[in-house]
């Protein structure tokens, strides 16, 4: 079973998606904290999939994305966004996901980006 971690500081995006991700069998894992996020993805080697929002207060998926560059970690990361701005389409990440998220593409990215893990 995969392991994913969801990150972003909207509780019910939260909620939303580790109920689906959990319906569809995936071991889902969430935080609404880039710090949190932060210590998990360095100390969890076993995720095989992060869903990063972009906008969180303090430690941003930005943040997150280049402290990944910087380790050396490599899983894989959809970015949820709301807008695909100029700054969103600089951030180096596998795949990108609109907000609001439509399940049946999140389904279709996460199995996409699951399978290239295995």
């Amino acid at each position: 079973m995969a392991k994913i971690l969801v990150v972003d500081d909207e509780l019910e995006i939260l909620s939303l998606l580790e109920t689906f991700l959990k319906a569809k069998g995936f071991d889902a894992v969430t935080t609404d904290s880039g710090e949190k996020a932060l210590e998990m993805i360095t100390q969890d080697e076993s995720l095989d999939l992060i869903i990063l929002d972009v906008r969180m207060p303090r430690v941003s998926g930005a943040d997150i994305l280049n402290a990944m560059k910087e380790k050396g970690i490599k899983t894989p990361v959809i970015i949820l966004t709301g807008s695909l701005g100029e700054e969103t389409k600089r951030l180096v990440a596998n795949d990108y996901l609109m907000k609001p998220v439509d399940l049946k593409e999140l389904y279709n990215k996460v199995n996409e980006w699951v399978k290239k893990g295995t």
